[in-house]
Parts: C-alpha cells; sequence; structure tokens
C-alpha cells in the first residue's frame, strides 16, 4: 500500500482563519455551561452577562494583548474577569 497515511500540508492549506477581532465578541469555543473561550476589542470588565459565559472562560483583548479568566464558579451569576498571570 503507498501513498500517505496523512496530508498535513494539504489539510492546512485549506485552513480558514476566523473572523477578525471586533467589538462584537467571538466565541471560539462553548459548552453546555456556557462560553469557554472568546475573544474581541471590548474591555474585560464590560463582559458581565448572566449564563452566558462559563466558570473558567478565557478572554482575549486583542487591543492589550492580554488574557482574562472568569473566575466566577456559578455559571449562572454575571461573569467576573481578571487578567490571568
Amino acid at each position: 500500500m503507498g501513498g500517505r497515511s496523512h496530508a498535513h500540508a494539504f489539510d492546512h492549506d485549506r485552513m480558514v482563519g476566523g473572523p477578525a477581532a471586533s467589538s462584537v465578541i467571538r466565541v471560539t469555543w462553548r459548552t453546555e455551561d456556557g462560553i469557554m473561550k472568546c475573544y474581541g476589542t471590548t474591555a474585560a470588565t464590560s463582559l458581565t452577562d448572566t449564563d452566558t459565559y462559563a466558570p473558567g472562560c478565557e478572554y482575549t483583548d486583542v487591543n492589550l494583548a492580554k488574557l482574562y479568566v472568569n473566575s466566577e464558579t456559578d455559571p449562572t451569576a454575571a461573569a467576573s474577569f481578571s487578567e490571568a498571570t
């Protein structure tokens, strides 16, 4: 049996990038508990929606190049993002 078992070059060549960051939060991973990973240009302090961001959600502010994590443990409570260290 000849040939390749997988074609990384082909697969990576056909990948489509995500949408550019904007004031609209872009979600890259969501679970039943809520958003787990997202990015945007909005300040992390304004992300206070309830029932939206899961505990441990990671938000990347692309304007400041900083990562924030939701430290709220109750998924139904308002998010509480703090800068990751």
